[in-house]
């Protein structure tokens, strides 16, 4: 049984729109490169930089799909007594099947924080020594949520999408929101 369990659906209005743009304008470079323009190498070159762009969205941003869960997790504690754990799990929606590419144990985590316009800069300042790793598809969000892990004796700093519910669960329960 899960504490929460949700498949974050994005708009992603301006993702779109900003892949879209990129797209045409790339294509239309591309396509008046073989005209008579100045220097076609010019807008070639800055075509083929703007569907690059618009592919990377699309992939990064537009075509991803990640749950997010707490759910429990028995396993045999140090003193060989069954105890029970919860996990953070986060799986990613790869065509018909869900993979499983992040799984923390709420004990290793140290705490969590929103991440927002205000502290940004100091944010990014902090994790300059933790391996990060992004499953946020919302472009150029404004809100995420970062849980900050220690496992091993080494620092991970993990970035997901902004959801109230969520954080909702990690506070009330767990105690771990800064």
């Amino acid at each position: 049984m899960y504490l929460y369990n949700k498949a974050i659906k994005h708009k992603n209005i301006f993702g779109k729109i900003a892949c879209a743009i990129c797209f045409v304008m790339g294509a239309a470079l591309l396509f008046i490169s073989n005209g008579n323009i100045a220097y076609p190498v010019l807008a070639q070159v800055l075509a083929i930089l703007l569907l690059t762009f618009s592919v990377y969205v699309a992939i990064a941003f537009l075509l991803r799909e990640y749950t997010y869960s707490i759910e429990p997790n028995k396993h045999i504690a140090k003193d060989d007594s069954m105890s029970e754990q919860y996990d953070f799990i986060i799986t990613e929606a790869k065509g018909k099947r869900n993979v499983k590419v992040c799984h923390i144990e709420i004990s290793d985590i140290k705490f969590i924080r929103v991440v927002d316009p205000t502290n940004r800069k100091q944010i990014k300042n902090e994790r300059k020594n933790m391996k990060r790793f992004t499953y946020d598809t919302d472009f150029a969000a404004s809100r995420q949520i970062e849980l900050v892990a220690e496992i091993d004796g080494e620092e991970y700093s993990i970035i997901f999408s902004y959801d109230e519910e969520l954080l909702r669960v990690f506070k009330n329960i767990f105690n771990l929101v800064k």
